[in-house]
């Protein structure tokens, strides 16, 4: 079983949401949803992307594969900071691990810690009754998978 989300947040608070799941060797489920963040929402996420710890993250390097793991879990996030794009993000597994030598994985680690707080939140957003998601009808994919 593969899943992956994928939350796009506009910088007027506009919402996408793609909820993506395969099972092995079947095709490709997407659900899309939109929403809206009010201007007190857009202040929490910014103060969470503004934070220290986060706007100091190093790139994300992606884990070598294969990967002699049981499980594993990506979260990455890109930010946009004036005319530049930050790509931050961890990898954590169960099981060796990946090949990557041992300052990725201490930077996943350390990115882990920071991105907290965002992956929090976009958890919470997620299952937000309140901001009233509405379904895209046949949804064409805006996050590349």
């Amino acid at each position: 079983m593969n899943w992956s989300n994928c939350l796009i947040v506009t910088p007027d608070g506009r919402l996408h949401l793609e909820l993506h799941r395969q099972e092995l060797f079947g095709s490709v489920e997407l659900t899309a949803y939109e929403s809206a963040l009010n201007s007190n929402e857009i202040g929490i996420l910014r103060s969470i992307l503004d934070d220290a710890g986060v706007s100091t993250l190093h790139s994300f390097r992606p884990p070598e594969i294969p990967m002699d793991v049981d499980d594993w879990q990506v979260f990455t996030a890109e930010i946009v900071r004036g005319s530049q794009v930050q790509q931050v993000g961890y990898l954590a597994w169960h099981g060796n691990g990946p090949n990557n030598p041992e300052a990725d994985k201490e930077a996943w680690r350390d990115a882990h810690g920071k991105l907290q707080r965002l992956v929090d939140w976009s958890h919470e957003i997620k299952s937000r009754k309140a901001l009233n998601w509405k379904k895209v009808r046949d949804p064409k994919t805006w996050c590349g998978q």
